[in-house]
């Protein structure tokens, strides 16, 4: 096979998708090949060889695990009768280049807005599964604060005190952005130096270049190791050298337009869903986001679901 008929053969477009996954047992066939390259089925539950049955798989472990599966559990798709070609689909939405709210997602592909609704909800669960990289070389650091203004509230409503880096309206969200074009977007409790170590430290090798604004709460990068270059903005230093700090200007910058223009509004407690589905469109931009999330959602969630349920010994009647 060439590689000119690899692409044609790689689905990117909605076309492409509904026309490689039309039916039910092609979509199937592909989450298996997935899973299990070598096409041997594993157990989900005890991780041994099982067989295939009409209706899905059990264990050849039929002593201690005696486990039945399909393809569907244990995965995003687990307890949902939406056709699987309808939830490729979604994704192909989902991996669009501003995403897709759950009212446009039900008119597209003709469910309702609650199931769409959780459509997206499983879907974000895909991208916690894409761990973020270690950076060196050259970072840049920045912070903002999502919330809404004081101003636009009613009287009674408003809270005093929330100006400037106050948390208690907002949310401080740190953006971490290597200069390759990879960043990395994570929530704070606040933007204290004990914090920014929590965060930045795993992310970050010491002997990077990092630069930051002249927070105070960035001071300990020197003496841990990091080659810091600190941007006094309200002295107008915007730069110094080649070194600036417009890239998380620009993440932050495209990120308002994502919750803005496509969800208008974005709970606190799925903030952070909401952020690692921006930081998946923002880092694979050049890559068929698509095919790699529909390959991801064979795998198995680390979730309590796939649990083999243990089932009680009843007493007989004396």
């Amino acid at each position: 096979m060439t590689k000119k008929q690899a692409k044609r053969q790689t689905p990117t477009t909605l076309t492409d998708v509904q026309r490689s996954f039309k039916a039910e047992r092609s979509c199937k066939t592909h989450l298996e090949r997935q899973r299990w390259p070598d096409k041997i089925p594993i157990c989900i539950y005890c991780q041994k060889p099982a067989f295939k049955t009409a209706t899905g798989y059990k264990c050849t472990d039929r002593k201690t695990c005696k486990g039945i599966f399909n393809i569907r559990t244990g995965t995003i798709y687990e307890k949902s009768n939406v056709p699987l070609p309808k939830w490729f689909t979604a994704i192909h939405y989902a991996t669009r280049k501003r995403g897709i709210n759950s009212i446009e997602l039900a008119n597209e592909i003709g469910v309702t807005q609650k199931t769409a609704y959780r459509m997206l909800e499983q879907i974000r669960k895909l991208f916690r599964q894409v761990p973020p990289k270690q950076m060196r070389d050259i970072i840049s650091i920045d912070e903002k604060y999502f919330g809404g203004l004081e101003k636009w509230k009613n009287e009674v409503d408003r809270i005093g005190g929330t100006q400037g880096r106050s948390t208690k309206t907002k949310i401080p969200v740190i953006c971490i952005y290597h200069w390759s074009g990879y960043t990395h977007l994570r929530i704070a409790k606040n933007a204290k130096a004990v914090t920014l170590k929590m965060i930045i430290k795993p992310l970050v090798k010491p002997g990077t270049i990092v630069i930051t604004d002249s927070l105070k709460s960035y001071n300990w990068l020197t003496k841990a190791g990091y080659l810091h270059v600190s941007l006094n903005h309200k002295a107008g230093e915007m730069a110094r050298g080649c070194f600036h700090n417009n890239y998380p200007e620009n993440v932050f910058h495209h990120l308002n337009r994502f919750i803005r223009g496509t969800f208008l509004h974005v709970n606190k407690q799925n903030l952070q869903q909401y952020l690692d589905w921006f930081c998946f469109l923002f880092n694979n931009h050049k890559q068929d986001k698509c095919l790699a999330l529909i390959n991801l959602s064979a795998q198995i969630l680390p979730t309590p679901a796939i649990i083999l349920p243990v089932a009680k010994k009843v007493k007989k009647a004396a």
